[in-house]
C-alpha cells in the first residue's frame, strides 16, 4: 500500500492551530494551541502560556524547538500543522 506524503507548508504555528508533535522520546501528541488561560488538557488544548506552546509558536512544520520543564530541557519536533 503506498504511503501518503505529508504536505509541508510555510505556515507557522499560531494560537488556534491544531498540531501533531513528536517528543524527544518518540511519543507523539495531537493538541490545539489555545489562548491565554484556555489550557484544557482533557480536551486537547494547551495554553499559549505553557512552556511547550511558547517554544513552538512561530515555528514551521518539521522544525524542532527546546523548552524547559523544571530543570529539564526537552525537545519537540512539529510533525504537522493541521488545517
Amino acid at each position: 500500500m503506498p504511503r501518503k506524503s505529508r504536505e509541508i507548508t510555510e505556515k507557522t504555528v499560531e494560537i488556534g492551530d491544531k498540531l501533531i508533535v513528536e517528543f524527544y522520546n518518540g511519543q507523539t501528541l495531537t493538541f490545539t494551541v489555545g489562548g491565554p488561560g484556555e489550557g484544557n488538557p482533557d480536551r486537547g488544548v494547551i495554553s499559549c502560556e505553557a512552556p511547550l506552546a511558547k517554544a513552538i509558536l512561530g515555528k514551521k512544520q518539521e522544525e524542532s524547538a527546546a523548552y524547559t520543564v523544571g530543570e529539564k530541557i526537552l525537545t519537540v519536533k512539529i510533525i504537522s500543522i493541521l488545517k
